[in-house]
């Protein structure tokens, strides 16, 4: 009786929906309903990264990121015609992002550098991370320590944290202690998130 109610119940909803949205003025052309998605909306929810000042969602930690579903949102969105600039470079970004974290280390890298260049605070800040730890590419810490200034002028707050970090270390050859000193620090130190 009641797999019954409920059978009818559906039925009654799969032919009332249509003719609600088209007396609420929404377009219908008689095909059946599918929830529209932006692609774009959809790569910023899977993908987001926190040092990232253009992101628009809320951040996703990097063992959270659902990395088939990123690539083929990003992938989509970043195909998209009449994207703003600062939009098709944060869903390059973020395309990298999920290529980086199904193993596709040269594709991300790729996507990370056009990013880049395209201006992308997200990707000067990920490239020095990955020359600063060696991450698919030689350790280099003065090259992390460029791709960090330039983050943070590019505005990502992270990018002087990291650069602080460089000039501080003893180990790294560009310690240095008074620009570790008197590095302007206007942020406060925060774990980055994984990438």
């Amino acid at each position: 009786m009641i797999r019954r109610a409920v059978a009818v119940a559906v039925a009654l909803l799969a032919f009332a929906a249509p003719a609600a949205w088209a007396a609420a003025g929404a377009p219908f052309d008689g095909r059946p309903l599918v929830a529209s998605i932006d692609p774009g909306a959809l790569c910023d929810r899977l993908a987001a990264y926190a040092p990232d000042p253009e992101a628009t969602a809320p951040p996703v930690p990097g063992a959270y990121v659902s990395a088939p579903r990123a690539r083929e949102a990003c992938t989509d969105a970043a195909t998209l015609s009449g994207a703003s600039a600062s939009d098709r470079r944060r869903w390059l970004f973020q395309l990298a992002r999920a290529h980086y974290r199904l193993g596709e280390f040269d594709t991300a890298y790729a996507l990370l550098e056009r990013s880049a260049e395209a201006g992308s605070p997200g990707a000067w800040f990920v490239l020095g991370r990955l020359f600063q730890h060696g991450d698919g590419v030689r350790v280099d810490h003065t090259v992390a320590l460029l791709h960090y200034l330039e983050a943070w002028r590019r505005g990502a707050p992270a990018g002087l944290v990291a650069a602080q970090a460089i000039y501080g270390d003893p180990d790294s050859p560009a310690y240095d202690p008074a620009r570790h000193r008197d590095l302007p620090l206007r942020v406060r130190q925060q774990a980055l998130t994984e990438w």
